[in-house]
């Protein structure tokens, strides 16, 4: 299953970050994934709540941002945004195509507390 994979992940590297900063909570975090990841938003969001309990993490705001695939066609040199992840150019047909965005898989922000003991 790619999103308990991915969510364990994100969970992980949030959990480092509190042990190495102090961090006492974490109140929200965005990801960006692309589409190409085919992956279920809310699945990864529902692993990582159940990961999150009993830790800094517990009850954070999860938000995923979807990035569109985007590709530049070599043959027409048309850039292109495909909903249906084909690496194919809609103008021209070409598979002589560039991956522009598509795979992403980052965390984009954190909204954290820290204990300022």
């Amino acid at each position: 299953m790619n999103e308990l994979s991915l969510a364990h992940s994100v969970h992980n590297a949030l959990m480092d970050l509190c042990r190495q900063t102090g961090l006492t909570k974490i109140h929200r975090v965005i990801l960006k994934i692309g589409n190409m990841k085919n992956v279920n938003p809310d699945l990864i969001i529902s692993i990582f709540s159940m990961l999150s309990k009993n830790s800094p993490i517990e009850g954070a705001n999860l938000l995923i941002l979807s990035i569109p695939v985007t590709l530049s066609c070599m043959d027409c040199k048309k850039k292109s945004y495909r909903e249906d992840n084909l690496l194919k150019c809609p103008h021209c047909g070409s598979l002589n195509v560039k991956l522009l965005t598509g795979l992403e898989f980052a965390v984009e922000s954190v909204e954290v507390e820290k204990n300022l003991e």
